[in-house]
């Protein structure tokens, strides 16, 4: 009724369309305001979703903000950025943004405004955090700690029901991928080192002087040589032994001296070596088979142990590893066993198309199905209750580049000093945007 009143007093006094409108919208923003002041004011009950919003934006039209300078020790900052303040319940409220960022003798300054009255900027820390748009980034975004949890023992209920017949059906089908893969990798390995023969000489050329010649060659003479002779010597030293006392001098000389005569028989020296080897040198190996393994692994363990011989391979691995043309190469052979092998392809694309394989992929589908819907729903949200809020967030920062960057401004007690300009510190670890819109009871997780 006083609205009615009001405007049928000055409407008629306005003498343009000009003069109208801009007095229709005066009006609107003084009904505004004092409505916002009666929100603001009243005593009378009301709902706290709505009366929350309406303060805020109450105390924004009507309160002075203060202005500060800092230095951005970051160099991230710019202008428009926001600045949270962390509550003592652990919820986050804007209040304020940065106002300017501008360069200044080698040190970046911004300029905050501030429009918290009941905290003092000077008595809180300030910390600049970045979203860099990275992989684990969007991962943090999409997946809390809470969600992940869900996920897993969703997928743990799943498996624990359907996994052992999941298995069961594509076992089959990756063991005979696996099988008939080996000969297409061997294949495909032999045909691309002969294309790189003329690379691997000139490479074994240069391995030989500076890896074998110089490193290899003077270890084994140096660590290994006298390793194996004290382990193998006295087995060696035994079983020689043993064969001397076997041999018939005689049996060999004089067959030696028949194959050099003219007579017509020939090779009873060699028929003599076959039938000591078979006879007399054999079983006495396999007398001493225990002790010779016992001294082979011994010797292999003292050369693995042994700290020269260790530091020495090492350092030629890492010569090999590091010279950028080895690297290269390997990778080209690599590459072309593996990724562009057509026979490989061929392999696992006739394996995974045939009739048993689609057979065994649709039932592992069925299974998973409505698992795969649910996890979907985790992530992106439901008909029902909308977009979740970390796929609206993620969306918020990869698509639209939106909270990429924002201060923590975190009351410590203390106070900044005379004309001391604060300092905006860089966060030591990553945190989630404090966005309240997305947060749950307003807290954000950090990260």
């Amino acid at each position: 009724m006083f609205g009615r009143v009001w405007v049928m007093w000055w409407y008629p006094m306005l003498n343009s369309n000009r003069e109208r409108m801009a007095g229709v919208v005066g009006s609107i923003g003084a009904a505004v305001i004092c409505f916002l002041g009666f929100a603001k004011f009243t005593d009378a009950p009301s709902s706290k979703a709505t009366e929350a919003p309406l303060t805020q934006l109450f105390e924004y039209a009507t309160m002075t903000p203060t202005r500060f300078q800092a230095t951005d020790s970051s160099g991230i900052l710019k202008s428009r950025d926001p600045v949270f303040l962390l509550r003592n319940d652990g919820s986050y409220a804007q209040c304020g943004y940065i106002e300017r960022a501008e360069q200044s003798t080698g040190d970046k300054v911004v300029s905050v405004r501030w429009h918290e009255q009941s905290v003092s900027p000077e008595s809180c820390r300030l910390l600049a955090y970045k979203n860099h748009g990275r992989l684990e980034d969007a991962i943090e975004l999409m997946f809390p700690q809470e969600k992940r949890t869900r996920i897993e023992k969703l997928i743990a209920t799943t498996m624990q029901a359907h996994g052992e017949r999941i298995g069961a059906s594509l076992t089959p089908i990756l063991e005979r991928s696996l099988r008939d893969s080996l000969p297409a990798i061997e294949s495909g390995f032999r045909q691309s080192v002969e294309r790189h023969r003329d690379e691997l000489d000139v490479l074994a050329v240069r391995w030989n002087d500076e890896v074998v010649s110089d490193r290899l060659v003077p270890l084994a003479k140096n660590e290994i040589v006298p390793i194996v002779r004290a382990r193998a010597e006295p087995i060696a030293q035994d079983i020689g032994l043993e064969l001397w006392k076997r041999a018939s001098i005689w049996s060999f000389t004089w067959r030696a001296i028949y194959d050099k005569s003219p007579l017509p028989q020939k090779d009873l020296m060699k028929q003599e070596w076959e039938r000591f080897v078979a006879e007399e040198a054999i079983p006495v190996l396999e007398e001493h088979a225990d002790e010779i393994a016992s001294a082979v692994q011994d010797t292999l363990v003292e050369i693995a142990g042994n700290q020269n011989v260790r530091k020495e391979l090492a350092a030629a691995a890492d010569l090999i590893a590091s010279d950028p043309v080895a690297r290269g190469l390997v990778q080209t052979l690599l590459r072309e066993a593996f990724v562009e092998n057509m026979a490989l392809r061929k392999v696992w694309t006739d394996a995974w198309t045939s009739d048993e394989a689609r057979a065994a992929i649709s039932k592992a589908g069925e299974a998973l199905e409505p698992t795969i819907r649910q996890i979907g729903d985790e992530l992106m949200g439901t008909r029902e209750t909308g977009i979740d809020p970390g796929f609206a967030r993620l969306l918020r920062n990869q698509v639209l580049q939106k909270d990429q960057r924002w201060v923590i401004a975190t009351p410590d007690e203390r106070e900044t000093q005379g004309n001391e300009m604060q300092i905006i510190e860089v966060a030591s670890e990553r945190a989630v945007f404090p966005n309240p819109t997305f947060a749950v009871n307003g807290k954000m997780e950090a990260f």
